[in-house]
């Protein structure tokens, strides 16, 4: 039963990526009230496959290759690579989600969510309230379903690898913020994540802003070169090689 539903999850994806935008994004996040970033992303979308990396040298990547149906993880600094086929990455996704520990509020509600959904589109902004955790958006309307449509498959497909490889929250909970762009054709601008604690003080917020530019760059082309002959030369390692190596 679980490789039928297995199969038709997989030509979903595959006929949902027939068509492709190309197209770039700046994330940056803060934590907290904090006006200087801890992290910088850069996505870029080209030619049905996705290019995620952190900014600066030691900073790692993401390929998702949509037409091939796989997700690789690039490690600079051990120069170690992990890839594996989307089959594979629902396989593990639902056996944590079967098998995981979920002693804590936390995880029960990202596993099986249920927000309450306050949308405004008249000033693009859509809360998601949970318990503990909601989401806070300010939105972006776009006209062209592609991108939208990959913008979404990007963020579910990351949040399923950060989940079965990087001790991540189950993606249900994000699955839905995810279906919400998809439905109502509009991109984040800015996410505030919060997770309540009995305490106030104790609360945790993470803030995302994202930029988005519409034509790729000679910089653009440069990093997608760097990050394939990345993919070329790093040493492949299994998932459990992987998840020790970023336990250290």
């Amino acid at each position: 039963m679980l490789r039928h539903c297995l199969a038709i999850v997989v030509s979903a994806l595959i006929a949902s990526a027939v068509t492709a935008a190309d197209f770039q994004v700046t994330n940056t996040i803060f934590e907290g009230e904090q006006k200087q970033p801890y992290m910088t992303t850069q996505t870029i979308f080209k030619d049905n496959v996705v290019f995620d990396h952190a900014m600066g040298q030691a900073g790692q990547a993401m390929i998702i290759d949509f037409h091939a149906n796989r997700i690789t993880l690039l490690d600079p600094v051990r120069k170690r690579q992990l890839s594996l086929d989307i089959r594979q990455i629902i396989e593990m996704s639902t056996y944590l989600r079967t098998n995981g520990d979920f002693s804590t509020p936390l995880l029960q509600f990202c596993n099986k969510p249920d927000f309450k959904i306050q949308a405004e589109p008249q000033i693009n902004r859509v809360v998601f309230t949970g318990n503990p955790i909601s989401y806070d958006l300010t939105t972006l309307p776009i006209t062209d379903k592609r991108v939208v449509q990959d913008y979404a498959r990007f963020c579910d497909w990351s949040a399923d690898i950060n989940f079965a490889c990087a001790a991540g929250f189950p993606s249900q909970s994000r699955k839905v913020i995810n279906g919400y762009f998809g439905e109502n054709n509009v991109l984040p601008k800015e996410i505030r994540r919060v997770i309540r604690n009995g305490n106030p003080a104790q609360n945790q917020t993470v803030r995302s802003q994202h930029v988005y530019r519409w034509i790729l760059n000679q910089t653009d082309l440069v990093t997608v070169q760097t990050l394939r002959n990345q993919q070329t030369v790093f040493e492949q390692v299994t998932p459990e090689e992987w998840i020790k190596g970023q336990a250290k």
